[in-house]
């Protein structure tokens, strides 16, 4: 779930403002949403009320401002804040370490801010995963919505999760040894149009993205070179949350989906300032997959995409 989430340069680039501008129009979005929001040397304090909401200070720290702010409540729904000093309920994102979840108790590490339940139980929840099911997690980050895909689909199901940023794979590995899932496969690698290496923004962020100005390089394959190598022989659902390679990673997998008829839910992102729903849309309709318009949160700007095999 993000604000278009990329280095702060290119926010600016895209939305046409300069650093100052930008504050300015978080302030304002914040005061809108009650959000007070303070820029300290290391770190940015997001407080309503008596609930603070701590960040670092990094290079996607706008896309982290975007995020905060338009699901403050929602973090404290997902993770347990800590009660400071001064009497504020504090989550503190601006380090890495375990975070202790409302859900089961469970505890998740995150190095950087983490996805609010809301959207996990979306992805939960719309498809009915059911015990023997094969998953792929594409774009998995930290690993929460891998723990609970490993949890329905059981000892006959079998997860795998995909996930390039090489910081960011490590708390995926931390929180997949944490829960102990002997289902589940963990790769890091990214999923795209072809196999080889590719230019990669990788801000260990969830914004990290492939990006021809990218500044290291990862390693990538199709769809179809993951199914021969993992001898896949079904796929019942994919959740694919890849910052803008998703029409790239469709068009390239048409005999994969053909052939295995995945239920999908899928994050649109913005290609050159344009939402790539559109695109998404128009090659589901082609394989003859229904679509259903998934609302995140309170807002309709990035919606996620379910789609379906039309029986």
């Amino acid at each position: 779930m993000r604000f278009i989430r990329l280095k702060a340069k290119k926010v600016f680039k895209l939305i046409g403002l300069d650093i100052l501008s930008t504050k300015l129009w978080f302030k304002y979005l914040g005061l809108k949403n009650g959000i007070s929001i303070k820029y300290l040397d290391r770190t940015i304090e997001l407080t309503k009320n008596k609930d603070k909401i701590i960040i670092a200070k990094g290079e996607s720290f706008f896309g982290s401002i975007g995020i905060v702010v338009r699901d403050f409540q929602n973090f404290f729904e997902t993770v347990k804040p800590i009660k400071a000093s001064d009497g504020n309920n504090v989550i503190d994102f601006s380090v890495p370490k375990f975070h202790q979840s409302f859900r089961n108790n469970d505890e998740f590490f995150f190095h950087d801010i983490c996805e609010p339940i809301t959207v996990t139980d979306i992805y939960t929840t719309v498809f009915p995963l059911q015990e023997g099911n094969v998953v792929f997690d594409i774009g998995a980050y930290c690993g929460t919505q891998t723990v609970y895909f490993s949890r329905l689909v059981g000892n006959t199901g079998r997860v795998l999760a995909f996930e390039p940023d090489k910081t960011t794979f490590q708390s995926l590995k931390t929180n997949i040894e944490k829960h102990n899932l002997s289902n589940t496969r963990i790769l890091n690698v990214g999923i795209f149009s072809h196999d080889g290496e590719v230019r990669f923004s990788g801000q260990s962020s969830m914004g990290s993205s492939i990006d021809d100005t990218g500044t290291i390089s990862i390693q990538v394959n199709t769809l179809a070179t993951v199914c021969q190598e993992n001898s896949i022989s079904k796929i019942d659902f994919i959740k694919m949350d890849i910052e803008g390679a998703e029409i790239d990673v469709l068009e390239s997998s048409i005999e994969v989906i053909k052939k295995f008829k995945p239920c999908f839910i899928i994050e649109p992102h913005f290609k050159n300032g344009v939402l790539n729903d559109t695109e998404m849309l128009t090659i589901f309709k082609q394989l003859d997959y229904g679509v259903k318009i998934l609302k995140q949160g309170e807002f309709d700007y990035q919606p996620l995409i379910y789609a379906f095999p039309n029986k």
